[in-house]
């Protein structure tokens, strides 16, 4: 359908968008020329587009997926931003690693709400209101999140700069969560019920990381 087209489209115009107006935020550009901002807007079509690509004709989840967007920011990060390599990984990693686990976790959660239908299953194969409900709830979290650092820009960059070490660690755990979790997909491993445990490890690690 039409309309849940244009839904994915705009939920992943907003995933992209996010990262670029963070990196605006907190950091400068390199050159306000023309040409820069012409290429940088070009980069983050291509990115959506990439995107979108992605999802209509691969999956709604993909790891490895994951990874070639976290090159692809890196690369954009470092081109068209002063900022350094390795913070650079750091935010692209945070950012993906943390909505990637949000989609996972709702998959998870609406399967339980919807016990008579496959709902991890379409979530990740079909282009339906199910993985549109799903993306919403994800990116909604993300976005409310994202205000709050921006509202604490410079608290927040204080603390960024000051612990980078705990953050790379916050990554790796999220990133651990993902790989177990991401066995959700995998009948055999979800009929056993071997996945509910990760699921209720991770998030409460992430919790008890925050507090």
């Amino acid at each position: 359908m039409i309309w849940l087209r244009v839904a994915q489209g705009v939920l992943c115009a907003v995933e992209i968008c996010g990262l670029y107006y963070l990196l605006q935020v907190f950091f400068d550009k390199r050159s306000d020329k023309a040409w820069s901002n012409i290429l940088w807007f070009l980069s983050g079509v291509l990115l959506w587009g990439l995107t979108v690509y992605h999802r209509e004709t691969v999956a709604m989840y993909s790891r490895f997926y994951m990874f070639l967007c976290i090159t692809l920011f890196v690369l954009v990060s470092i081109s068209f931003y002063r900022v350094k390599f390795i913070k650079a990984l750091l935010i692209s990693s945070l950012y993906f690693v943390i909505l990637y686990f949000l989609d996972l976790l709702f998959s998870y959660t609406g399967q339980y709400f919807f016990i008579s239908i496959d709902f991890i299953n379409c979530v990740q194969n079909e282009l339906c209101w199910k993985r549109i409900l799903t993306m919403s709830i994800g990116r909604a979290i993300l976005y409310i999140g994202l205000i709050g650092i921006i509202k604490k820009k410079k608290l927040i960059g204080q603390t960024f700069d000051k612990y980078q070490l705990m953050f790379w660690g916050f990554v790796s755990v999220v990133y651990i969560g993902l790989y177990f979790c991401e066995r959700i997909y995998y009948v055999p491993y979800r009929l056993k019920g071997s996945t509910d445990f990760y699921f209720i490890l991770f998030p409460s690690l992430l919790i008890l990381f925050f507090i």
